[in-house]
């Protein structure tokens, strides 16, 4: 492939990514202040958190394995599908007054289908490798995290002037221009648009194996997934419920705004230099380090008792969640063959989704009867379990460049 192909695909990647993380941003980080400002509850937000993500988890496994599977199924198909259901979901929950079961239900969905996202996406850039073009993973989602910085900041403004109706706002306005984009790469790839088994036989690859014996092909993989799923049990906790960590230290909406943008900012320097990283040190090493780390920020967000110390505790997102994101992709794509490709994605995202699960529940609940300060100890003590299992689950790479 030329040059400028390959230019133009990771540019394409990149916008991919940058609309996918301001979705992420306005579904996922600012529920708290659109289903609070509706009338919801804590428990009532954590309930609806952990239902979205527990919707997800077989979605996301069931897309994996139709993407894997299927000869006649791209991934390109089934974005444009996701995208179209969930504009109509943000239709819905922009349209629907107050607090109502039928939000609920529509709010549940969008975050299932949001969450549902995430595999497809980071597996697309297999995908467009697999036609040809060199995807530097970190990048184009570096593209993400600006996006998500420009995201929080400009909706905690919007929310703070126009309401919460904000939110579902700018997720509609974000899904038709998403839409609109994957809709155009369609028309123009569709003819060389391959299905998963057309890019195995493009590169030797065998067939998928079954969600079953999956696990009984990388043993070792199960418990550095369960190590993740715990750890992402405090991380999805800050993430989800910033609003109430922010005002628990004398902050607002605006300051939330300003501490997403900063994560998000922070995770730049990884992501842009992770393949500059991976010169130098081997993956696993890498994941191993990002994993213990995860604690350590956990720990620190409980400590702190001022913004400036919240802010103190954000800083290791450049060790953490930076590196973790395109270090899991090319860890898997190390450790998974490419006919297991999209599943090994989908399992990852699924453990960040079932941590996701279990601080929602527990953390909505913990907030409201001892604290939001009681809920980070227990998600530290939590994390350091999941740091210990990640970590042994971590099997040795080899140095790029490696034979």
């Amino acid at each position: 492939m030329t040059r400028q192909k390959t230019i133009q695909y990771n540019l394409e990647y990149a916008v991919m990514n940058g609309l996918n993380w301001m979705l992420f941003c306005v579904t996922f980080t600012f529920a708290g202040i659109f289903l609070l400002g509706r009338g919801y509850s804590s428990t009532e937000l954590g309930l609806i958190l952990a239902a979205g993500n527990l919707l997800a988890l077989p979605l996301q496994t069931l897309l994996a394995d139709l993407a894997d599977r299927s000869r006649r199924v791209t991934l390109l198909g089934l974005i444009v599908g996701m995208l179209a259901a969930l504009l109509a979901l943000a239709a819905a929950c922009f349209l629907l007054p107050g607090k109502s079961p039928a939000l609920t239900v529509a709010y549940t969905l969008s975050l299932a289908g949001t969450q549902g996202m995430q595999p497809l996406v980071n597996s697309f850039s297999f995908y467009l490798s697999g036609w040809g073009a060199p995807i530097q993973f970190g990048l184009c989602r570096a593209m993400g995290s600006v996006s998500y910085a420009a995201a929080s900041l400009l909706l905690a403004g919007a929310a703070e002037r126009l309401g919460v109706g904000a939110v579902p706002g700018a997720a509609g306005v974000l899904l038709a221009l998403f839409l609109l984009v994957m809709l155009v790469f369609y028309v123009q790839r569709r003819g060389a648009a391959p299905a998963a088994a057309e890019v195995r036989a493009e590169t030797g690859a065998g067939e998928s194996v079954s969600l079953t014996a999956f696990f009984r092909k990388y043993p070792r993989y199960g418990l550095f997934l369960a190590g993740v799923a715990l750890i992402f049990v405090g991380h999805s906790f800050i993430n989800n419920f910033t609003i109430q960590l922010v005002e628990n230290v004398g902050g607002g909406t605006e300051e939330m705004g300003r501490l997403g943008a900063v994560m998000a900012v922070l995770e730049l320097p990884g992501m842009l230099g992770f393949g500059l990283l991976l010169r130098k040190v081997r993956c696993s090493s890498v994941m191993k380090l990002s994993m213990a780390l995860f604690t350590v920020k956990v720990t620190l967000t409980w400590l702190a008792g001022s913004i400036p110390a919240l802010y103190g505790a954000t800083m290791f997102q450049v060790l953490t969640y930076a590196l973790f994101i395109p270090g899991s992709v090319q860890y898997a794509q190390e450790v998974i063959a490419p006919e297991d490709a999209v599943k090994g994605q989908a399992f990852i995202t699924s453990m960040l989704t079932l941590g996701t699960v279990a601080s929602s529940l527990a953390g909505g609940r913990l907030t409201d009867l001892f604290g939001v300060s009681a809920a980070m100890l227990v998600f530290a003590a939590v994390s350091l379990v999941g740091s210990v299992l990640g970590i042994a689950g971590v099997e040795k790479t080899k140095r790029h460049g490696e034979g």
